[in-house]
């Protein structure tokens, strides 16, 4: 008796386990049905632009951007932006008849040629040209204002030392004098302006500009470069 029952319970309960099989095999494949098809939406309606922008820590940063929506009324058919628009109107060559079209075709010989050169040749070019040397040199050399922005100053290479004044050294005047220098990206002095002297008005000034110009430099750097800048130093009149 309890044998026939055991085994009546076995059958329903496979009967069962079959029927909920069944149906957790067609939910989950709904589900995933279902979710592939909202990823494939999703993937065509939203696309992304990847941008990699360095920042300052050397490190990449990704930033993603979406693309702008267009709602109907903002868009434009081409088409129809196009039919208003002028078309350009071109002149259409025509044919002409074979007795209408030259047969030969004149070309000049050297004869001809050389009666169109003038009779009086032209033999100094140079005729009426100037060139203001110092606006020139204005145009190179910067305003002694301006800034000068360098890694590594001027050096001196070879220098020449300033005659003593006449005036000062039978007064037996001591003195300096302040000079401003301008210096190229080659070394060489292109402009020497005094700013003070002490005691003025005995040829320091003088002897300084005069050795000023005479004087090598090696030239500043900037970046590595070479460049002009202008300096500004001090010439020390002594008598022994």
């Amino acid at each position: 008796m309890s044998s026939k029952f055991s085994s009546i319970g076995a059958f329903d309960l496979k009967r069962s386990y079959r029927k909920n099989v069944a149906i957790g095999f067609g939910v989950s494949g709904i589900m995933h049905v279902t979710a592939l098809v909202t990823l494939t939406l999703f993937v065509f309606q939203a696309k992304e632009i990847k941008v990699d922008i360095p920042n300052d820590l050397g490190r990449d940063t990704t930033i993603f951007i979406m693309p702008p929506y267009i709602s109907r009324q903002d868009y434009t058919d081409p088409i129809k932006t196009t039919e208003n628009k002028t078309v350009p109107e071109f002149e259409i060559l025509t044919p002409v008849a074979d007795e209408l079209a030259p047969t030969t075709v004149e070309i000049p010989d050297q004869q001809q040629l050389s009666a169109l050169a003038p009779d009086t040749p032209i033999e100094n070019l140079s005729v009426g040209f100037e060139a203001n040397i110092d606006s020139i040199v204005s145009a190179i050399v910067p305003s002694p204002d301006a800034p000068s922005f360098y890694d590594e100053p001027p050096v001196i290479v070879s220098q020449m030392t300033p005659s003593y004044p006449d005036l000062a050294e039978r007064a037996g005047i001591e003195g300096f004098a302040w000079i401003k220098a301008f210096i190229n990206n080659e070394g060489s002095v292109l402009d020497v302006i005094a700013v003070k002297s002490s005691p003025p008005d005995v040829g320091f000034e003088e002897a300084a500009i005069t050795a000023a110009n005479q004087t090598v430099w090696r030239p500043a750097i900037s970046n590595g470069i070479p460049i002009g800048v202008w300096i500004t130093y001090k010439v020390e009149f002594k008598l022994k």
